[in-house]
């Protein structure tokens, strides 16, 4: 747990000890949401397109990849037609 106080401008600055135990970087994004009793939580954004390109970098790693068009023959599909 930290401390940390609000500049004129809103701005609240994450004890170090906490940016480095979640991993918080510069330019991270967060969710803000209020409860009753002044309590608020934060939530650390995450584009699940990120999660989706690395495991598209690790299956291509792997070798589990496939050409387009030899999923499209699979299923029966003509790439060329439009």
């Amino acid at each position: 747990m930290g401390i940390a106080t609000m500049d004129a401008k809103g701005r609240i600055a994450i004890p170090a000890e906490i940016r480095t135990q979640l991993g918080l970087e510069a330019g991270d994004a967060f969710f803000f949401d209020t409860e009753t009793g002044g309590v608020i939580r934060i939530a650390k954004v995450h584009n699940p397109f990120d999660a989706l390109a690395d495991d598209a970098r690790d299956e291509r790693r792997l070798g589990k990849t496939r050409r387009l068009r030899d999923y499209a023959a699979e299923y029966g599909i003509d790439p060329d037609v439009e």
